[in-house]
């Protein structure tokens, strides 16, 4: 949905032009780009209308769901709580101030910043009337115009007083902004995903040990069905809609992935050790034995991976 809204923000900041200039061979309506658009878009979405039965992907659907599950956030709670990550660092208020008074500026003094400062508003009000479930990345695509409108707002500083010493200033709270961005990076390099590595090895294990054809359910099926190259069966509804239907219904995830496996009946299961209780004393106790277990010291990862063979 977010990127239907790219389309349309151009389509309405075109309008206005279309009203104020008389038509004239040499500016006239851009219908080939229009042409080269839905010659790109229009045949993935017949595609995967007939293929998967859908041109939405079943994610929109599941993260509904997700959203109405018990301890489960929507959109907006969600980007409140990521704001409380930030808020006792000066130099991101800082920015913020400086945000709201660059997108002042663009609305002031230029009219062509108007569609790129839609974008944030629409994309804001879309998410959060499609009441999806939070992840702390659903709110990336607000950072690059929150750091143009930061941009602004210095500039806007600068073109007001037009001192010597306002631009040394200017140029001071640039490096500090790059220093505090540069050190969050680094942070983030220095701590990567404990996930990754651990689930690459397990996509690799499945890979070597199965069967072609075995199915394989687990939860986060990105990295490990990337390297399984099996048959996945998500607990999140990421892939089947039979399962994105059951998770408004179910108390948590763990309720629903006893559910879920005796509904597919999977040949192996993927869980982390402890997690999903109800699962392990109901269908792995009675149908299951345990295949290999990965331990998460060799990857920085907290705890064990278990596979099971339920054939």
């Amino acid at each position: 949905p977010d990127g239907a809204l790219v389309p349309v923000i151009l389509a309405l900041a075109y309008l206005p032009e279309l009203r104020r200039r008389p038509l004239v061979p040499e500016r006239p309506i851009p219908w080939r780009a229009a042409l080269v658009f839905l010659a790109i878009l229009l045949p993935w979405y017949l595609f995967a209308w007939g293929y998967f039965g859908s041109p939405l992907p079943v994610t929109l659907a599941a993260k509904q769901e997700q959203a109405r599950m018990l301890n489960s956030l929507t959109f907006t709670p969600g980007f409140l709580n990521v704001l409380k990550w930030f808020q006792h660092n000066p130099v991101y208020w800082l920015e913020a101030l400086l945000a709201l008074s660059g997108a002042a500026s663009m609305v002031r003094r230029d009219r062509r910043w108007w569609p790129f400062l839609a974008w944030p508003v629409i994309y804001f009000l879309g998410y959060h009337f499609l009441q999806v479930s939070s992840y702390y990345w659903y709110y990336a695509p607000l950072v690059p115009p929150l750091l143009a409108a930061c941009g602004l707002g210095i500039d806007g500083i600068i073109q007001t007083f037009q001192t010597r010493w306002v631009q040394w200033a200017a140029v001071g709270v640039l490096a500090i902004f790059s220093a505090a961005q540069f050190s969050d990076v680094w942070n983030l390099h220095q701590n990567p995903d404990q996930r990754v590595l651990i689930y690459r090895q397990t996509g690799r294990w499945l890979a070597e040990h199965t069967p072609a054809g075995a199915t394989v359910a687990t939860i986060e099926i990105g990295i490990i069905g990337y390297y399984a190259q099996r048959y996945m069966i998500d607990f999140a509804g990421l892939l089947q809609p039979g399962i994105a239907a059951q998770l408004a219904s179910s108390a948590n995830y763990d309720r629903l992935a006893a559910q879920v496996s005796e509904q597919y009946q999977p040949n192996f299961l993927v869980v982390r050790e402890g997690s999903f209780t109800e699962l392990e004393s109901s269908y792995i106790a009675d149908r299951c034995q345990l295949a290999h277990k990965i331990q998460g010291q060799s990857y920085g990862y907290p705890g064990a991976i278990l596979i099971y063979d339920c054939r």
